[in-house]
């Protein structure tokens, strides 16, 4: 048996994670996408293939041997991905991580499951929470609920917000960083301002309104709390700081879309 999943690539462009807090984390689509084949293998084994960077790979690793301690064993899989991401200029984009990992663990647990359901998508939400990941890849999970091309917000035990109209971003993945977390004592505050400026931000995105601010405040915050260099705005758009699996990476927002006829 082998079953194809197509999606599109979805971004948590606006988020800075803060360690036991739970912020609004707004969650973008872009051009991109990600398709992922699964076949039933005789080899007993699993094996994942394509376009995934060892940290994307590790990660699927992690999630599938939890899976197997709560399930049992898991039967012999290939699952092969492949990424269409060029611009125009037929400029190779890099996914997003967090996506890939979540894209990849969602087609899997479809696959075995033999059904896409709200019911799948909560159980590999546990799953995720028992190997401790951020708020990032938890939005990350709700993509498939969402219709295609339209943008959401969502925050831990609140759900999600979805846009009333497609918004397509166009990306490009301008560098990467380590984090370091440093411990403030204005946490609290700092928490807020985040929270506000994405929520600020999602709104005037929906509205067709500059977000240039709302990107300083959000990036000057990863500045404060992990040291992150503060992007500079450039030519191609302005920039913002994106949480990835183990880092973050810094994103120029090239163009966006916003209308009905977004393909």
């Amino acid at each position: 048996m082998e079953t194809t999943f197509t999606w599109r690539e979805y971004v948590p462009l606006l988020y800075v994670p803060i360690p036991q807090r739970h912020n609004p984390v707004v969650v973008v689509p872009t051009p991109n996408k990600v398709t992922i084949r699964i076949k039933s293998v005789s080899t007993g084994s699993i094996v994942v293939s394509g376009c995934l960077s060892n940290e994307v790979t590790n990660l699927i690793n992690v999630f599938l041997s939890v899976l197997q301690s709560e399930v049992g064993t898991l039967p012999g899989l290939s699952i092969s991905v492949e990424a269409v991401a060029k611009m125009e200029n037929d400029e190779k984009i890099e996914l997003n991580s967090s996506y890939l990992y979540v894209a990849v663990t969602n087609a899997i647990t479809y696959f075995l499951s033999g059904e896409v359901s709200n019911e799948i998508t909560e159980s590999a939400k546990v799953i995720d929470r028992s190997i401790g990941v951020d708020d990032s890849i938890l939005a990350l999970r709700e993509f498939n609920k969402i219709e295609d091309g339209h943008a959401y917000i969502w925050r831990l035990n609140e759900g999600y917000v979805e846009s009333d109209k497609k918004i397509i971003l166009k990306l490009r993945k301008a560098g990467r960083y380590s984090m370091s977390y440093i411990q403030h004592e204005f946490t609290d505050l700092i928490t807020h301002l985040a929270g506000m400026a994405s929520i600020r931000a999602f709104e005037k995105l929906l509205s067709g309104e500059q977000i240039a601010s709302e990107l300083r405040t959000l990036n000057a915050i990863w500045h404060m709390l992990y040291g992150v260099p503060l992007p500079h705005g450039t030519s191609r758009g302005e920039s913002v700081i994106v949480k990835e699996i183990n880092d973050c990476a810094l994103y120029e927002i090239v163009k966006v879309v916003l209308n009905d006829s977004v393909a």
